[in-house]
């Protein structure tokens, strides 16, 4: 597993004075509506800027009022606004809610880059409490190229081109298992691409083999035999974690011979 990433929420310095916000806080209930449209864009950091419906309440609304604690009328009726100015896209079936702000507002570092921020820091704060201490800045000098090193060999080893060339063959793997055909797409390779930051090929190769054994034969479970559902940041380390349905050819007292999904 890679190195553990930081994200955050940059938010223009005109953001509360761009037309589409200005229209959203002069209706009735607009401060609040512009807090759950900032909730949601924090829950969607990690997944690329897309959330997905997981089918625990009745409407994708419902479900997202739950994950960001408030009331499912006052989300939904954000939806709708957010939609109306291009903020948001939501799927024909109603089971992907993307943010398109979010891409261009999240910001991010790897544990070894902030490291190196805190060293300079210190750094800073130690020449200036005494300019004498030659030594110890040496020392904190010698970290830093260190910790550059470090982050150079792993920008190296994870060049954009060698995951996009990995995300395809796991996307090929995906296709076989399950009959389908997924498109090299920008979206669907880039929930691949960002999985392999931090896990390996072997890895999600190994979910998709475990949620195959368990869905493909579910007729209600198969569609979500998908990348958007696969490989979402907040899903994935589960599935890992699962256990493959191993099939047997006695009766077990459930139809086709296997146990039940549970949700």
């Amino acid at each position: 597993m890679g190195e553990k990433r930081y994200y955050w929420l940059k938010l223009r310095n005109d953001f509360f004075d761009s037309v589409r916000m200005k229209k959203l806080r002069g209706v009735a209930g607009g401060d609040t509506y512009t807090i759950i449209y900032l909730k949601l864009q924090l829950a969607a950091l990690e997944t690329e800027g897309t959330l997905i419906y997981e089918g625990v309440e009745n409407s994708l609304a419902e479900e997202l009022a739950l994950l960001i604690n408030e009331k499912p009328e006052d989300v939904g009726l954000t939806l709708n606004f957010l939609q109306s100015v291009g903020l948001c896209e939501v799927s024909k079936d109603g089971t992907l809610c993307t943010l398109p702000e979010v891409l261009i507002n999240t910001g991010s570092e790897t544990s070894s880059a902030q490291r190196v921020r805190n060293l300079r820091k210190r750094q800073t704060l130690q020449c200036n409490a005494d300019v004498t201490e030659v030594k110890r800045v040496c020392n904190v000098e010698k970290d830093i190229e260190k910790e550059k090193d470090i982050e150079k060999i792993n920008t190296l080893s994870a060049k954009p081109d060698d995951l996009t060339i990995k995300a395809k063959l796991v996307l090929d793997a995906l296709n076989q298992k399950t009959g389908k055909a997924f498109k090299y797409t920008d979206s669907n390779l880039r929930l691949i691409e960002a999985r392999l930051k931090d896990y390996t090929v072997e890895d999600c190769l190994k979910v998709i083999g475990i949620k195959c054994s368990q869905w493909k034969n579910d007729p209600q479970m198969n569609k979500y035999l998908r990348p958007e559902t696969l490989f979402n940041a907040t899903k994935f380390a589960g599935y890992l974690n699962e256990q493959e349905v191993k099939t047997s050819p006695q009766f077990t007292g459930y139809a086709n011979d296997e146990e039940p999904f549970e949700w």
